[in-house]
């Protein structure tokens, strides 16, 4: 038996990861110069923050902080860290790339590579973290 068989995925979280994840990318080519001008890790880390903890601010509206789930930062980070800020090749084309990949991880379809689907589960599962205390504390109060 596959370990992922037993993974189960609501639609709707899906959907809000899913706009989550688009919307921290649009943000993130909107606020981007350059790299001549993000051209060292400081810089790169408060661009990075800044869009960051602007996209999560606009899920607050919806009594959702993504802001402090820095799992999910850091998994952000690292992954545009190494795909757009030091990434030598950067052209006119990257940010339609990224777009294109994560609509495609985000896809609810059943012929996933196991790679595919192993990333969309983890980062659900660093997403569902945020839903997880959101839950637990509407049931204490």
């Amino acid at each position: 038996m596959n370990k992922n068989d037993n993974i189960k995925m609501n639609k709707d979280r899906l959907k809000l990861f899913q706009d989550f994840t688009i919307t921290l990318l649009m943000t993130i080519e909107y606020y981007y110069l350059d790299q001549k001008t993000l051209n060292n890790d400081r810089d790169m880390k408060n661009h990075f923050y800044f869009c960051y903890n602007k996209v999560s601010e606009t899920f607050i509206d919806e009594e959702i902080n993504f802001r402090d789930n820095h799992t999910l930062r850091n998994f952000f980070f690292e992954y545009y860290y190494d795909n757009l800020y030091t990434n030598p090749d950067v052209n006119e084309n990257i940010f339609k790339n990224f777009s294109n990949f994560w609509i495609r991880i985000f896809k609810i379809e059943s012929n996933k590579t196991q790679n595919t689907l192993e990333f969309l589960i983890e980062l659900y599962e660093i997403f569902d973290e945020t839903i997880d205390e959101k839950v637990v504390f509407e049931k204490i109060c």
